[in-house]
């Protein structure tokens, strides 16, 4: 009993004194690299090499092969690689995968013994796989066109969205230079997806023709293929405003001309004027002759210069009676329609040529009786 006793500590003894002075050292504490690309950690040995001492690589706490050996485990077979050139012991990871990341120690071990583990954290960075803006929901992406139109001065969702990345990109809004402070974060997968989103996005017309832009970029990229951006060109659409003179006042048989001009983006591709008849609402299109009277005629032209637009005139020649009524015009495009009433007053039976004629044979008459006298 003593003599087993006094064997096992000269061994406990032998063991202390081949550990003590013996060290490990790991080239690279850690990496950072893209998927695709080759890596390599070293594990080197200080000191005197004695029996029963091992070396031994592993990921995240999983043996990558047994101590010392050059044979990976069915796991890591493939890609990696281990080579065993005394004193250094090699770990080679050839076209390095996202699923690659992750802690990797080397242990040095006296008869299985741990008397020395040292770590290199591999990073893997990848670019998110898809990247756009979007209007609405996700799956409404706006971006990778030249252009996208909003509604003027209306509130709707719009965000951007990275996803498929390693880690998750940070994200950043900007409209023309100016940066969006005003989009929150949209919850997703936090290892590899990201998005940012405003509930109550609005533009108005002043907007239109910048760029909406999505940045990204994995945190703390210092590589350019780690970042990057979409945009879009934005249009800002209204539905039509409607601009008329003012309403007319005729007497029997004159003409008259009811004048509207009329604005949108985009611009209207439906015009028409409806009134009130005898027995119903009789409906002409913007530029038509109305098939219930030929007397009433609608003609369209084409605004040029600051204002783009159309001038749609509606003619009533010879007035009745029966013309004094509303005459309302409607436009319509994408964004909805719009109308604007005229109203035409019947000022009595006496044509205004008539009367201004009257009133001046009587003018003169007046004055010929005065140079008479």
């Amino acid at each position: 009993m003593k003599m087993e006793l006094f064997g096992y500590l000269v061994a406990v003894v032998a063991v202390f004194h081949a550990a003590n002075g013996n060290t490990i050292a790991i080239d690279i504490p850690s990496v950072t690299t893209s998927p695709g690309e080759n890596v390599q950690l070293k594990c080197t040995f200080d000191g005197t090499w004695g029996i029963g001492f091992n070396m031994q690589w592993l990921k995240d706490g999983n043996a990558i092969a047994a101590p010392s050996s050059v044979n990976v485990n069915q796991d890591f077979v493939g890609r990696f690689s281990l080579d065993l050139s005394p004193p250094v012991y090699t770990l080679q990871i050839t076209g390095i995968e996202i699923g690659d990341a992750g802690n990797y120690e080397c242990a040095f071990t006296i008869s299985g013994t741990v008397q020395q583990t040292l770590s290199s954290v591999v990073t893997v960075i990848a670019a998110p796989t898809d990247v756009f803006l979007y209007h609405g929901n996700m799956s409404n992406k706006i971006s990778g066109g030249p252009n996208y139109m909003f509604e003027d001065r209306v509130e709707s969702v719009v965000g951007c969205a990275a996803l498929g990345g390693q880690p998750a990109p940070v994200l950043e809004v900007s409209i023309g230079d100016s940066v969006q402070t005003d989009f929150n974060s949209v919850t997703l997968d936090p290892t590899t997806d990201a998005a940012i989103q405003n509930d109550k996005f609005a533009l108005g017309v002043q907007d239109a023709n910048k760029k909406i832009k999505c940045t990204w970029k994995t945190p703390d990229a210092t590589n350019p293929r780690d970042q990057g951006s979409v945009e879009v060109t934005l249009t800002i659409g209204y539905k039509p405003i409607i601009q008329c003179e003012n309403n007319r006042v005729a007497y029997k048989g004159d003409a008259v001309y009811l004048i509207c001009t009329v604005y949108a983006m985009p611009e209207a591709s439906n015009f028409w004027w409806e009134y009130p008849g005898s027995n119903a609402t009789h409906r002409i299109n913007g530029s038509a002759t109305s098939p219930q009277d030929s007397r009433i005629v609608s003609t369209m032209e084409d605004l040029t210069g600051k204002n783009v637009g159309k001038k749609i005139t509606l003619t009533i020649s010879s007035v009745s009676k029966d013309d004094a009524v509303e005459y309302t015009l409607y436009a319509m495009n994408s964004h909805g329609h719009s109308q604007k009433a005229v109203a035409v007053t019947f000022a009595g039976e006496v044509s205004m040529a008539s009367h201004i004629g009257g009133n001046i044979f009587l003018l003169a008459s007046s004055l010929l009786l005065l140079f008479v006298r």
